[in-house]
């Protein structure tokens, strides 16, 4: 059997085609000599099985083939216990899961009503942008927080 250019139908392989990375490539069907490459299900010569002609255990190939030769190894399934949660219980990571994602949000709404008490929030953003250590940070956010309880105090 040749090799045939799924792309082109010449005698290559279609990873060497030279019309392969063409901004316009000219297909070529291998089937039918159609403006298609070989693998357009389309195709009027496209391989097809029919279900009467698939046997169970056989290869997509095999099955193709008048003479199947090429059994397919069956896998043997592997029965398991069932396990003790039920579709009402969700499983524990689950719900470690789900309470981490609660005190995040918890976090979220407490920063929330922080940050609107500071006037100059943008300002305090990119100075924080522009902080690597942690501890400074905490003390741009102290200030600024506290600069804003001194403006509406007055």
């Amino acid at each position: 059997m040749s090799v045939k250019c799924v792309i082109c139908a010449e005698g290559h392989d279609s990873r060497t085609c030279p019309q392969k990375n063409a901004e316009n490539p000219t297909k070529k069907c291998a089937n039918c000599g159609g403006p298609h490459t070989a693998s357009y299900r389309g195709c009027p010569n496209y391989p097809k099985i029919h279900n009467n002609s698939v046997k169970k255990g056989y290869s997509y190939a095999a099955a193709a083939r008048s003479t199947n030769t090429q059994r397919i190894p069956q896998q043997t399934k592997q029965h398991t216990t069932p396990t003790t949660n039920t579709l009402n219980e969700p499983p524990q990571a689950l719900n470690m899961m789900n309470d981490e994602f609660t005190d995040v949000f918890r976090l979220l709404n407490h920063l929330k009503s922080i940050t609107q008490a500071i006037p100059n929030l943008k300002n305090l953003l990119n100075k924080l942008d522009n902080e690597a250590n942690v501890e400074n940070k905490f003390f741009l956010i102290a200030e600024a927080f506290s600069q804003s309880t001194l403006t509406t105090s007055k």
